[in-house]
């Protein structure tokens, strides 16, 4: 109404236009709010649906110790609170209203959830009456790792997606040159139409957010090696745990033992541990430190969680570490079937980016040809001065041509090696446009010496 309103006002067009741009407009604007509400909901949901890992085994190492069992309600609301998410406000609020009078129990049921997962744990809780109980891991739904396994199942299909739309976009291309007569700016915009499609391709079926802890995005070789010696020391921390002794002692003894095995993790303890040892450190400060130098959501995570269960009970904690390592090895296998699949490919982008450059270089090279040649064709009679065509023949086309066909042959090179999680991208970006210049250079050639 106020574009509406306005455009009357200030604006002299026709009614119906008036109306009808109004409407447009203010039905992008409703989605466009209605999405950012929904991908703000969801990344709430996917962010609990990774800490309820945690949440469950940190909860059950209260129930097993049998801290104040008969106020394991309580102790769930202030686990939710120690963890500080955004599910931790509304616990405050609940909090409050309990030490007002309110009925705990009520008030978990009434608060609003983003996650169907937590929905569902928070059920069996209340069920169970918060007591110990043989909870399995098929006892709960993780729609995540379900998720995955959906997604494993569809990645074969989104791959060929990408790839149909990487080689037949610029062959297309080529095609409707072919068919129409379209002006240079058309041409032009060819490029970013390709990179805008093959990006939002690539981010909705490739490069998604699984929100697996124990999931590393981009084939990171880094990224795998720190996630391993993470789980080779926290795994040898929890073994000494079992021995009765202290955290501190516990994690000064894992990083002696292992320090040779974790390279990467030792340029980042080695000194806090030296400042522990030398009395100006103490323990939550080296874990701190340890936090802070990680840099990563996943060892936030997990690290705050061995603390709160640290502070609950240190012989038990080492069996619930054991739990946490056990999940992200799993998170690690469903990675490793998705890696299989992805380097499967391997052949058929390699195999595209030297079909693709030989078929645009041959097809990108008649078309500044194809008015005098098709003329030609149709009154069956040769060119009459094939020295004056090749004198008229637009220069500007024929450097166009070249370099909207190179462009988009190198963009859909580097999604191509982008799929397959290639490093050297730039080698075989090179290779193939080298390809496709002699392609493009000696179809040209050839043409000029049939045609003089």
């Amino acid at each position: 109404m106020i574009i509406f309103l306005t455009s009357i006002i200030f604006l002299e067009i026709h009614f119906l236009i008036i109306t009808l741009y109004s409407i447009l407009i203010s039905f992008v604007v409703t989605i466009q709010f209605n999405l950012y509400l929904y991908r703000k909901i969801k990344k709430a949901e996917n962010r609990l649906n990774s800490l309820l890992y945690f949440i469950k085994i940190d909860f059950s190492l209260i129930q097993k110790i049998g801290k104040n069992q008969i106020d394991n309600c309580l102790n769930f609301i202030y686990l939710i609170i120690d963890y500080n998410i955004t599910l931790s406000e509304n616990y405050r609020e609940i909090l409050s209203k309990i030490h007002c009078g309110a009925s705990p129990e009520l008030e978990l049921i009434n608060c609003l959830y983003p996650s169907k997962d937590f929905i569902i744990y928070l059920k069996n809780l209340l069920t169970n009456n918060f007591q110990l109980d043989e909870y399995s891991d098929e006892y709960f739904s993780y729609s995540k790792e379900k998720d995955f396994k959906v997604y494993l199942k569809q990645i074969t299909t989104k791959l060929s997606i990408v790839f149909f739309v990487g080689v037949f976009f610029p062959i297309g291309f080529c095609f409707l040159l072919f068919l129409l007569s379209l002006n240079k700016f058309m041409m032009i915009m060819f490029i970013p139409m390709l990179i805008i499609f093959l990006d939002y391709l690539f981010k909705k079926f490739i490069s998604v957010n699984h929100y697996l802890i124990g999931f590393i995005q981009n084939d990171s070789n880094f990224e795998k090696q720190k996630l391993e010696e993470f789980l080779l020391l926290i795994k040898k921390f929890a073994l000494n745990l079992r021995q009765n002794i202290s955290p501190e002692k516990a994690l000064i003894k894992a990083f002696n033992e292992e320090k040779e095995n974790i390279p990467l993790l030792k340029s980042i303890l080695e000194q806090d541990i030296i400042l522990f040892l030398n009395g100006m450190y103490n323990f939550n400060q080296i874990i701190n430190s340890f936090k802070e130098n990680l840099k990563s959501f996943r060892y936030h995570t997990i690290i705050n969680s061995i603390v709160n269960m640290l502070k609950e009970n240190a012989y038990f904690s080492s069996y619930k570490i054991i739990e946490i390592i056990n999940i992200l090895n799993k998170h690690k296998k469903l990675e490793n079937k998705l890696n299989v699949i992805i380097k499967g490919e391997k052949f058929k982008v390699f195999l595209f980016l030297f079909i693709l450059p030989i078929i645009t270089g041959s097809i990108g090279s008649l078309l500044p040809f194809l008015p005098e040649i098709s003329k030609s064709l149709i009154s069956l009679e040769e060119l009459n001065d094939p020295f004056l065509f090749l004198n008229s023949l637009d220069l500007i086309d024929l450097g166009l041509i070249l370099i909207i066909l190179l462009a988009s042959n190198l963009i859909s090179s580097y999604y191509f090696l982008k799929i397959i999680f290639f490093r050297n991208k730039s080698f075989f970006m090179i290779i193939s446009g080298i390809i496709f210049l002699l392609t493009f250079s000696l179809s040209i050639i050839n043409i000029v010496n049939f045609i003089a």
